[in-house]
């Protein structure tokens, strides 16, 4: 029971990160993380024997990537510039925070149960939603919200303002609310996946990440030239992305301010990567190096610069193997979402945030079990488990 109620709180921050009931949920579920991985560790010395799910490789790549993170933190030693201490703390707490949430799925895939996870993503993405539309009828003030940020206004959305509910971004309440879309049209086969489908556009519409949408028309479109194999479709698809891409570009470009200042961030932290590549200078260091170089202590604004920057070149190239091997989950719709989590990453620093490791670590154990409980038993399941389980 232990586990469902740690696994409900994860998957429910995932999209409500800013729910904060009077203390900050991810406090209470890294204790119930630590105690249940205390508690598999008793269970492994008495008995000798733990069973972890996935391949062996994806275990030890994820581990190592793990060990590289906070092996960065030694180029703080050596850093011209200073650590802002609050922030790298709080940060270092959510690497550790996420890491070990994959390390506890990965010890108790037993305990994994369809019947429960689908509605945990179910509630979590619907809270989310009902936040969203709260915001939208007037509710600025949200019940029970950690940090409060209003709507922003913007011309080129469909309502003409952007609203965060509890993602407290527009954008990061996009993205939830694409997972809560595909995890939905992954676990349920009957109406309920339809409803969500439509609440979740809803959501889409009202927060309105451009980057999100861009290319959730795209694969809409990929999947539909796929799906019926018509030619004409594969060519509307090319002919209005581009299309779409090309206004879009052209809008950023007008907005000369936003990308030169993005544009000083890069060429910053490739000044300060070439000093320090195999390693990194350390978590949150990608900041304090703008602001030692004319800056501001600000986050880049792209996640492969802030983890080439932050942990070095072993730790981008270990990362993106695992984001390759992500995809040998056999489901298409999570193949989306990997893209459009590929694809999110260039314009937000997300490291510190459960997306990277929910997307390639918890959310592929969770299918590789829930997949076969569709259409096994538990039985043949264990029955099958030598091609999945690692003693």
């Amino acid at each position: 029971m232990l586990f469902y109620v740690a696994s409900f709180i994860y998957i429910f921050l995932l999209f409500n990160r800013e729910f904060v009931p009077f203390v900050d949920l991810r406090y209470i579920n890294f204790i119930l993380f630590l105690f249940l991985i205390l508690n598999k560790l008793i269970f492994f010395i008495k008995n000798k024997f733990i069973h972890v799910v996935g391949q062996r490789k994806d275990i030890v790549l994820f581990f190592t990537l793990m060990f590289l993170v906070f092996l960065s933190n030694l180029g703080w030693l050596f850093n011209p510039f200073d650590v802002r201490q609050d922030i790298f703390i709080s940060s270092v707490i959510l690497y550790l925070y996420n890491f070990i949430a994959v390390i506890v799925f990965a010890l108790y895939w037993e305990r994994i149960d369809q019947k429960w996870i689908k509605y945990f993503f179910l509630v979590g993405g619907f809270i989310l939603w009902s936040s969203l539309v709260l915001q939208f009828l007037g509710f600025e003030q949200l019940p029970f919200q950690g940090e409060v940020k209003s709507g922003m206004e913007e011309e080129e959305s469909v309502l003409g303002i952007r609203f965060g509910g509890y993602a407290q971004d527009q954008n990061y309440a996009t993205f939830g609310m694409v997972i809560w879309g595909v995890m939905s049209l992954i676990f349920f086969k009957n109406m309920i996946r339809y409803v969500v489908l439509f609440l979740a556009t809803t959501g889409v519409i009202i927060s309105f990440s451009k980057t999100v949408i861009l290319v959730v028309i795209f694969l809409i479109f990929y999947y539909l030239f796929s799906r019926f194999k018509l030619q004409f479709v594969y060519v509307a698809a090319i002919i209005l992305t581009v299309s779409i891409l090309l206004v879009s570009i052209f809008d950023v470009l007008m907005s000369f301010s936003t990308v030169y200042n993005r544009f000083l961030m890069w060429r910053a932290a490739y000044e300060g990567f070439i000093e320090n590549p195999i390693l990194g200078s350390g978590i949150t260091s990608v900041r304090s190096n703008y602001l030692f170089r004319g800056g501001w202590y600000v986050q880049p604004h792209n996640s492969y610069i802030a983890l080439l920057f932050d942990n070095g070149i072993i730790s981008f190239i270990l990362y993106l193997v695992i984001l390759v091997r992500s995809f040998r989950i056999e489901s298409s719709l999570f193949h989306y979402l990997i893209m459009i989590f590929i694809a999110f990453s260039f314009s937000q620093e997300l490291f510190v945030f459960q997306y990277p490791y929910s997307i390639l670590g918890v959310i592929p154990i969770i299918l590789n079990c829930c997949y076969y409980e569709i259409n096994l038993s538990r039985l043949e399941i264990r029955e099958k488990q030598e091609d999945y389980i690692l003693d």
